[in-house]
């Protein structure tokens, strides 16, 4: 558990799944209270099959940052970075 969700007393869980149908892939991640289910991030993204996964943005990027103000994020490192306050252990 990292410092700043023991300071709020929670545990936090990232989910990612991951499918194929054809051609196309889908990969979606999501950070969760473990507790209380509250959703702190959501990540969607879906392949191209007419361009490289690097020219794919993601269909939805959006973290909530510990003060509540929602951020809209465009990539997957860049959900990977706003969501590190939630998941790296101290």
């Amino acid at each position: 558990m990292n410092q700043f969700a023991t300071k709020l007393n929670r545990c936090f869980i990232e989910v990612t799944q991951t499918q194929s149908s054809g051609a196309r892939i889908s990969t979606y991640r999501f950070v969760f209270d473990a507790f209380a289910g509250r959703t702190y991030a959501t990540y969607g993204w879906r392949s191209d099959p007419n361009k490289k996964y690097w020219e794919v943005a993601p269909e939805v990027c959006e973290v909530y940052s510990p003060s509540g103000e929602k951020v809209t994020c465009h990539s997957d490192d860049e959900f990977t970075q706003l969501t590190r306050v939630y998941m790296e252990a101290t």
